[in-house]
């Protein structure tokens, strides 16, 4: 990215922690001068960690990354607790070596031996092409020499190669680099860095964390955020973010926390909050009021669900909302209504005008009746508590309740509750600031009487635990998932479990009570876990545990998390296609707060109405080589506004999320004639987003990741439903072999689409990497023969991407291509 690009994104951010411009000045210039220049040095290729040498792939990019947005968090962290801070051009000097301290991972050497007899003139290249001594004045080319010599635990290291800068920083630069290299939570809390760690801070700072045992998406974001603001209430201060936990710095008196009943009930009690706080359309009664329908009887249908993402306050605010908005319309009640109106206008001493807005009330007053005056838990009557709510007139109650005792069914005929009538006339002939209530405009009707009726139903105890009368199930199940997967400080939850064992469930003779996606078991019944298929966006022959058919029913069996999962999706995606590919994103290793913001507003851009621009995308990658100018390009073409070509095919599952850390899942619905087509397309540009991004990436069928980042090493894991493109791709995509794919698929597209534009060939194009020697000269054959002159000259100008297939793909004399 260029530097007004950085700067932007910068700007963007809405959850950034509070910095010192010291700070800002320091990430602006190392985006906007450093990075892209480590870039532009093929330092996003070449491997820092490597699947070769046992490790998680990591390149050299993003292992300088980590290291120094892991430097900046731990001065604001150890500003915080009081412990030892860098000034910011000691903080400059320490990220400018750390940049420099892996510079012998970029030289071809004999052996070890040689590992670290690095030329001082090749350090100083290095410098003067990215730079660093314009960032870190401080440090000069025998600062950068020495660290790149001296710094590792070597045998073969410079160690008596160290200058004053160098010795005075390096134990910055060793905790720098041993938090990089740390893969999971746990490693980052190994007895190496503790030790890195106890030299920095001299044991006035110790090292926490948690982890989560199971991952599913914007669920386990929420869970992550939840756990870290429960440790941060108990003296946890956040450093790091993983996928699947965080790791946290502690003064070395701050006891560890057990995690017992307690424990699982504030984190669940966080967890709503952070829910109810995420997104708009949960914390927003305008957006949450979308949700909500009108039922055959007279009232508006809630689900437990709204109870559980947006608590009862919102959920009366948007009911208020709702009623006021359909009470807006020139529309006629219709023949039943006004029947029913007629019934009650004469049992009454008031006239009920009979329009639409009395109808739209009449829902509000018969919805809150039914649903939320049971769930107070009064010894009252439910009539009587409805009228309190609504403070209905003693003429009218009077009335009604005469009504009632003379002929109980006239006004409750067919299900119906039609004494909500009377009080919704009563509500419209309140007056609120002066103002009759059936004259506001429904923003004023929203936030009066939401405020008034608020006020009534607060002075009733079971308000204040209102929604756990609905919630109950969820709660039980959601209490009984976070007591299996958390772990803190290496301990988990000491609680018995009330799930279903999975081994019984499996081999029952009536099949089990068995998470479709997930494979978890439940505390619930087994129609408590039927849900509709629609929620998942799954084909028709996709599961993890049995095959769903046509034949099958149309509700699958899901654990409460996963549905919990797909809801959250739903609420920050604007796609529901079926048949779905899906992106699991993790970091490579991890994130900072900063560095979670700065993936996160690059995801933003991944909307429902973006398109990708495959072309365009594909000579981009191919001709770009490895160049900062082409990473702003992937992202452009990957994200295109524009109206000259390009196809909807993709997009972000968190959209509008203000809260969670850790993963960011995305939804891929290409339009497409063959599955071969779609899944190609599919994991060609996972791939691009993760090379562009510097994440690492699950691409699977399934919704839920089979796999976390730590299950798999390499940059890239395709699932098993992906076996049609297996072939071209391979099970996985390692960092070595990252940029040779990448060019393959680009090289493919731009020899296909000369041949012929359009995506449902892929196929046979794939077939001819599969049984041709030389692929790419057979294709740019095909494209002179199918046009003499125009095709004779695109040929020519298609000749280096011919060369690249050939080299890269087709078979060799040794190829059995019997069975493919």
């Amino acid at each position: 990215m260029d530097g007004k690009t950085a700067l932007e994104l910068i700007e963007e951010f809405e959850n950034l922690e509070e910095q010192s411009s010291q700070q800002q000045n320091i990430i602006s210039e190392y985006l906007t001068e450093i990075d892209g220049a480590l870039i532009d040095q093929g330092w996003d290729t070449e491997g820092a960690k490597t699947v070769e040498f046992g490790y998680h792939d990591q390149s050299l990019l993003n292992h300088v990354r980590n290291g120094v947005f892991f430097l900046l968090r731990l001065n604001e962290v150890a500003h915080s607790l009081n412990a030892r801070v860098l000034e910011s051009d000691k903080l400059r000097s320490a990220i400018g070596m750390f940049v420099a301290h892996d510079i012998h991972k970029t030289r071809d050497t004999s052996g070890p031996k040689k590992e670290f007899d690095i030329p001082r003139e090749y350090v100083e290249s290095f410098v003067d092409n990215v730079s660093l001594l314009e960032f870190a004045p401080n440090i000069n080319v025998d600062d950068c020499w020495s660290c790149a010599c001296a710094h590792h635990d070597s045998w073969n290291a410079k160690t008596g190669n160290v200058t004053l800068n160098f010795d005075e920083l390096q134990g910055y630069v060793r905790l720098a680099d041993a938090f990089a290299s740390s893969p999971t939570p746990e490693d980052a809390v190994n007895l190496r860095t503790r030790n890195r760690f106890d030299d920095v801070f001299f044991g006035d700072l110790d090292l926490r964390y948690h982890q989560l045992t199971d991952v599913k998406g914007a669920l386990t974001n929420l869970c992550n955020t939840a756990v870290s603001n429960h440790l941060e209430n108990h003296g946890y201060h956040l450093l790091t973010i993983y996928q699947d936990g965080c790791v946290y710095a502690v003064t070395e008196d701050t006891s560890r926390q057990d995690i017992d009943d307690g424990a699982i009930e504030d984190i669940y009690r966080n967890f709503t909050e952070t829910v109810r706080g995420s997104h708009p359309s949960y914390s927003s009664p305008t957006k949450l009021m979308d949700s909500i329908e009108p039922g055959h009887l007279g009232y508006y249908i809630i689900s437990d669900q709204d109870f559980f993402y947006a608590g009862p306050t919102r959920v009366l605010e948007a009911l208020v909302r709702k009623a006021a908005q359909d009470g807006d319309t020139d529309d006629e009640p219709t023949d039943a209504m006004s029947t029913g109106i007629e019934k009650v206008d004469e049992e009454v001493p008031i006239e009920l005008d009979g329009s639409r807005q009395l109808v739209a009330i009449a829902r509000l007053v018969y919805s809150i009746h039914r649903t939320i005056v049971p769930a107070l838990d009064t010894d009252e009557d439910e009539f009587t508590v409805t009228c309190d709510i609504f403070d209905v007139g003693e003429g009218v109650r009077k009335a009604l309740l005469e009504t009632r005792n003379r002929d109980p069914n006239l006004l409750k005929s067919g299900g119906k509750w039609e004494y909500s009538y009377a009080i919704a006339q009563e509500l419209l002939n309140r007056e609120f600031d002066g103002v009759s209530a059936k004259d506001l405009s429904p923003a004023d009707f929203g936030d009066l009487v939401s405020e008034f009726l608020l006020e009534r139903l607060t002075e009733y105890e079971g308000w204040g635990s209102l929604d756990e009368a609905f919630v109950d199930d969820i709660r039980a199940e959601l209490i009984e998932y976070l007591s299996d997967i958390l772990v803190v400080d290496g301990t988990s939850a000491d609680i018995e479990s009330e799930a279903s064992d999975i081994f019984k469930e499996y081999t029952g003779k009536r099949g089990g009570k068995i998470c479709t996606l997930c494979n978890r078991g439940t505390t619930g019944n087994k129609s408590d876990m039927e849900t509709k298929k629609s929620l998942s966006t799954l084909q028709a022959g996709f599961s993890n545990r049995v095959r769903i058919g046509a034949g099958k029913p149309e509700k699958l069996l899901m654990c409460e998390p996963c549905r919990i999962e797909l809801s959250l999706r739903t609420a920050g995606s604007t796609r529901r296609e079926a048949g779905r590919l899906f992106f699991h994103f993790a970091p490579d290793y991890f994130y900072t707060p900063f560095s979670w913001e700065f993936t996160r507003t690059l995801f933003r851009k991944f909307r429902g109405d973006a398109k990708v621009r495959m072309g365009r995308l594909s000579e981009s990658l191919f001709e770009g080589g490895g160049s900062e100018e082409v990473y702003r390009e992937a992202i452009e073409y990957l994200t295109s506004d524009a109206d000259d070509g390009g196809m909807s095919m993709m997009e972000s599952l968190t959209q509008g999320y203000t809260e969670g850390i850790g993963t960011a899942p995305m939804g891929y619905y290409k339009p497409n004639e063959n599955e071969t087509e779609f899944q190609f397309f599919g994991v060609y540009v996972a791939l691009a987003i993760a090379s562009y991004s510097g994440l690492r990436v699950l691409v699977t069928e399934n919704p839920i990741p089979e796999l976390r980042a730590r299950d798999f090493k390499e940059t890239a894991r395709l699932g098993a439903g992906l076996t049609p493109v297996h072939r071209f791709y391979g099970e996985s995509v390692t960092l070595e072999e990252l940029e040779p794919t990448l060019n393959s698929a680009s090289a493919l597209i731009q020899l296909g689409y000369e041949n012929e534009r359009k995506d449902s060939l892929v196929p046979k194009y794939l077939r001819a990497t599969r049984n041709r020697q030389l692929p790419g000269s057979y294709l740019l054959k095909r494209i002179a023969q199918n046009d003499p002159d125009e095709g004779s000259r695109a040929a020519w100008n298609l000749m280096d991407e011919a060369k690249y297939l050939d080299m890269h793909t087709g078979v060799t004399t040794t190829h059995d291509t019997r069975n493919e």
